[in-house]
């Protein structure tokens, strides 16, 4: 039988939450698989001095929709902008994102999730946690602060 981390734990969405990628919006095919555009992307403003303060609490994990070959470049950009050190997954629909989170509710005792989309929120259902939904591109990380922060 697997045992439950005690930690707890957040999972933070990377696209459109602490990634600013809308410099790619009007580009053929968005520039979406292409690394040199993606090296390009912004950290949302805010986003990883919270992470920051909140990672001296929490465990962190990010959850990303970007297809295989990006995922190292994913993880280098998370550690070169400055974001807390955090296991990150993938799944690039919302049935493979949910399955992921259902395996991981499993292993992981997950308190919180942010995100900027809808659909972020049907995941932090599936887990049953907390769900913070901000501004895509421009969230209020004093409000994250102030729900988890307390």
């Amino acid at each position: 039988m697997e045992t439950r981390d005690k930690k707890e734990w957040v999972c933070v969405f990377v696209e459109g939450t602490i990634l600013d990628d809308k410099h790619r919006l009007n580009l053929p095919n968005q520039g979406f698989d292409r690394p040199d555009f993606v090296k390009k992307d912004r950290p949302v403003v805010g986003a990883a001095e919270t992470l920051d303060k909140i990672a001296k609490k929490y465990k962190i994990f990010y959850l990303s929709t970007r297809e295989p070959k990006l995922h190292e470049i994913t993880k280098q950009w998370i550690t070169e902008h400055g974001f807390p050190e955090g296991e990150v997954y993938f799944g690039e629909t919302l049935e493979e994102r949910l399955e992921l989170v259902r395996r991981l509710k499993t292993e992981k005792n997950i308190v919180a999730g942010i995100g900027d989309r809808w659909d972020d929120n049907l995941l932090h259902l599936e887990i049953g946690c907390l769900s913070i939904i901000l501004k895509e591109y421009e969230g209020d990380w004093k409000t994250v602060e102030k729900y988890l922060l307390v």
